[in-house]
């Protein structure tokens, strides 16, 4: 989200009645309204001009005001009051902030179509900057000026505080003001790239402003603070509705009057409010998703603090423009500790390469169609100690994070002149050209890693400084509704495929640690896979004159190929296809396996089938 400059439109009080022109002085509460005018080429009276791009332009504007206190008035003609142009010019580009001129222009240009793009330029007039303009983003970016067009590079330059102020909002990847990953290029590589990698899909987006471009604007335009107007706390950085003063106005996946709870769902989204610790998510429709449809569903996750949320994606059909290296429609993972703050997005047909860990025992998952055309997604959950909190005996752990705000300064430096008093200049003071080094205050949201007692954080893991005590094996735990067999899964080196239940790597003394699952390799179908672990000191009682122990417990490889009917290979009552395979899976969740058997999906191959719990 870009940020405000100096000279916004806030000197102005532009009321409905021609006549009336209030001039405001600043700091003084007022709803802004701008006038603008649509200026296309048309030789017909005006009210015979409109098309597609003016209607568009009023629709840009409409989600201005939709969310904000900000208002626009439509004119036809010049009255001699300031306004803005809108007018088809070379390309998509307006003036930050308000100008000197009377008449104001945004190009929409060929090729500028869309209320994103439109709105994005309406932004500018409104005293943004370009999201990666700020002084803070090399947190959260990477720019490439070596592959971006010579005449685009100054719109990759960071500027000073001097002229842009964050009014305490964080840097956000999801701004419709930031630029996409592979804007202005001169080769096809990459101008722009997250440091974290799951959200190089996000930057770029034009679907809508997103919750933290509205709050600057209604920052910087509306009488907003973070409680309501009878004195409710708003949570989760939410702040007053400048629309309804008796409501918060909530992150996106949030809802309630302080944005306590998730916010409502389409009816096929299934329950949005998890607390169970393993489970399964999916929006993934056989018939594909309809084209050009809006469909929005929100999942948040809570466990028992101590533990954190660990997210595998197993299928994935979603609209993307592999051009822009941006997401069309998407599943978007809120993984930090603010999960207001926008997450990694995941679109396409490659699945990503490594599960999504939560910094907290908190998880929001979105998922947004605008273009429709795929099929959707499933994933499935689980949770693991971190911190050594609420496992005491693996010796190293994902830290904990916990949600904090510090105070930060913004910085700069100004040249400033100093007039000399006297011939001899001022005494004990220089006079003339100096730099002063000048900043303001700011509060800025820290994620802060954190261990539990016998644990010391190193490079944000969490490892024991004392010997683990030692305890037996946990029995089977319930994925979501589903019973599953236990099994070993690495926390260190997470893989995707196969079952995902798992137990902890514990070991007993003087019993070694089991060993990686392996499974037999049928031709198709179920089959059975074993695990070892060894007697360190033979002899030892504990061992109960054993070397070594081995545990077994189903697994699937492929399934065998089938019509529609139910395979015979297991029985199954129905079949399904994932993705645009043609082959016959059998599966998509426990509901589909009779009792006994579980759904083991292998995410890789996009299929799935029913194996018994136990060999």
């Amino acid at each position: 989200m870009s940020r405000f400059v100096e000279g916004m439109w806030g000197k102005f009080f532009l009321l409905e009645n021609p006549k009336q022109n209030l001039e405001c002085p600043l700091g003084e509460e007022y709803v802004q309204e701008t006038i603008y005018c649509i200026s296309y080429p048309c030789s017909q009276p005006p009210a015979k001009c409109d098309g597609p791009e003016q209607e568009e332009i009023r629709a840009a504007a409409r989600h201005w005001e939709s969310l904000t206190c900000v208002r626009f008035q439509e004119k036809q003609r010049y009255d001699g009051r300031k306004i803005v142009v809108f007018k088809k010019l070379d390309g998509c580009w307006s003036y930050i902030g308000r100008t000197t001129a009377l008449n104001q222009t945004i190009s929409i240009g060929t090729g500028c179509d869309g209320i994103g793009t439109i709105a994005h330029e309406i932004g500018h007039v409104l005293g943004f900057w370009h999201e990666q303009s700020r002084m803070d983003r090399s947190k959260f970016i990477r720019v490439y000026l070596d592959h971006v067009k010579f005449e685009k590079k100054s719109n990759f330059k960071d500027r000073s505080w001097q002229v842009i102020t964050s009014m305490n909002i964080p840097y956000d990847p999801g701004s419709a003001l930031h630029y996409g990953g592979k804007y202005f290029n001169t080769d096809g590589q990459f101008t722009i790239k997250t440091i974290d990698p799951f959200q190089q899909k996000v930057i770029g987006q034009r679907q809508d402003l997103s919750f933290y471009d509205v709050k600057l604007a209604n920052l910087a335009y509306c009488n907003v603070t973070d409680r309501t107007i009878d004195g409710a706390k708003c949570n989760r950085d939410g702040y007053t509705d400048p629309k309804r003063p008796t409501q918060c106005r909530c992150p996106d996946g949030f809802g309630g009057k302080t944005c306590n709870t998730v916010a409502p769902s389409a009816a096929d989204c299934g329950m949005g409010d998890l607390t169970s610790e393993r489970g399964y998510i999916s929006y993934y429709k056989h018939a594909g998703l309809p084209p050009n449809q809006k469909n929005s569903c929100n999942w948040f996750i809570r466990v028992p603090r101590g533990k954190i949320i660990v997210l595998e994606i197993l299928t994935l059909d979603i609209t993307w423009d592999q051009e822009k290296w941006l997401c069309q429609d998407y599943v978007e993972v809120r993984y930090r500790a603010h999960l207001s703050e926008t997450g990694g997005r995941f679109c396409g047909t490659t699945l990503p390469s490594t599960p999504v860990y939560s910094y907290t025992n908190e998880m929001l998952i979105l998922f947004r169609t605008f273009k429709g055309g795929g099929y959707g997604f499933t994933a499935r959950y689980r949770t693991e100690s971190c911190g050594g909190c609420a496992d005491p005996i693996r010796e190293e752990q994902h830290a904990c994070y916990r949600k904090e705000t510090e105070q930060c300064q913004e910085s700069w430096e100004e040249e400033e002149y100093l007039k000399c008093s006297s011939f001899f200049g001022n005494v004990g003071e220089p006079c003339g050209l100096r730099h002063v080094r000048k900043q303001r205050n700011m509060t800025c949201h820290v994620d802060r890693p954190y261990c539990c007692q016998g644990f010391a954080l190193e490079n944000n893991k969490c490892v024991a400084v004392r010997p683990a005590r030692a305890i037996q094996d946990s029995p089977s735990e319930n994925y979501g509704a589903v019973t599953m067999p236990t099994m070993s899964l690495r926390q260190s080196t997470p893989k995707l495929g196969g079952s995902f239940e798992s137990s902890d790597e514990r070991t007993t003394w003087p019993w070694s640690g089991w060993s990686e699952w392996v499974c037999s390799k049928p031709s198709c179908g179920c089959g059975t896979a074993t695990r070892t672990r060894t007697c360190l000191q033979p002899g030892h009682r504990s061992c109960g004159g054993q070397h070594s122990q081995t545990e077994r417990r189903a697994c699937s490889n492929r399934p065998c190929y089938c019509s529609v009917k139910a395979p015979t290979y297991y029985p199954c009552p129905g079949t399904h296809y994932f993705g645009r395979t043609n082959m016959c899976v059998g599966c998509l969740n426990r509901q589909d396996c009779p009792d006994g058997y579980y759904c083991d999906i292998h995410p890789a191959d996009a299929w799935a089938v029913c194996c018994p719990n136990e060999v």
